[in-house]
């Protein structure tokens, strides 16, 4: 997801906690040039991984690194990678161009890629990413996690899985994950808390 503030972090972070839980092998790599969340759940023993050059493009040595760590991995092994949305639109080329899904799809591997949409007034800009990421990769598996915090995902009286978006799309959806509501004044502060 290209918007900042989002939840990226956060359900990178919810996600591999899940994972470890239930007893599958898992790692994590923050790739976010500028804000390394991800990695200061210390606990979690996440490695940073900063993927950007000087010029804000791809370090491709770096991103080799990256591929090369996917391609160590155990068939049951499980990698949760965050991207911040400042190496969005550098990242989202680069795989693209390089076809890197594709060669870590027929290594055997599966891809899912996680994208947050958000309700109130960056709903029609996330879900307009997530239309542009299905687009630009329809050869991976795609979680959908409807992020309440700022708003319902409604438009004209219409839920999330009405939009053209969602049908237009909803073949590439392995899940939709629904974010709980939680009070802004409770649950909200202490998340802001943590990440300060």
């Amino acid at each position: 997801q290209k918007k900042g503030g989002v939840g990226k972090s956060l359900i990178s972070a919810m996600w591999f906690q899940f994972l470890e839980d239930n007893g599958y092998s898992v790692f994590g790599m923050d790739t976010d040039p500028s804000n390394h969340t991800f990695a200061g759940f210390s606990e979690l023993g996440i490695t940073e991984l900063n993927i950007l050059n000087s010029d804000q493009d791809i370090d491709t040595r770096l991103f080799d690194a990256l591929v090369e760590a996917i391609f160590n991995l155990e068939a049951d092994d499980h990698l949760v990678i965050d991207s911040g949305s400042s190496c969005f639109v550098s990242l989202k080329a680069y795989l693209a161009e390089s076809r890197a899904f594709d060669t870590i799809i027929e290594a055997g591997h599966e891809v899912f890629i996680h994208v947050p949409v958000t309700g109130g007034s960056d709903m029609v800009f996330t879900s307009a990413c997530l239309d542009e990421l299905v687009g630009t990769f329809p050869e991976v598996h795609f979680i959908v996690w409807k992020n309440r915090y700022h708003g319902d995902l409604v438009m004209d009286d219409k839920k999330f899985e009405d939009f053209k978006v969602y049908k237009k799309n909803a073949a590439h959806f392995a899940a939709v994950v629904e974010l709980p509501q939680k009070k802004k004044e409770t649950f909200g502060k202490d998340i802001e808390l943590l990440l300060t």
